[in-house]
């Protein structure tokens, strides 16, 4: 697990312009660290469907694709507020 206080490191833009993850899955709060937005802001964001989410057990998760899909949207027309 990446050591807090380091937000953004996860989802990285390559030369070629394509995003990639270095993780495989997220809990919903290090998600949400990750996109630089809050917890309930990302809770709602699942619940809306706009962030793709899964339950392993009782715990909800992110998958890494899922937080680049996410991020992709936004930039290609998502909701900009």
């Amino acid at each position: 697990m990446a050591p807090r206080g380091t937000a953004g490191t996860a989802v990285n833009a390559a030369r070629g312009g394509e995003m990639t993850t270095t993780r495989l899955v997220y809990t919903v709060r290090e998600a949400a660290d990750e996109l630089r937005i809050g917890y309930s802001t990302a809770r709602e964001r699942i619940r809306t469907g706009e962030l793709r989410s899964f339950k392993d057990g009782s715990r909800r998760l992110i998958a890494g694709e899922d937080l680049v899909a996410y991020v992709r949207a936004r930039q290609n027309g998502g909701d900009r507020g």
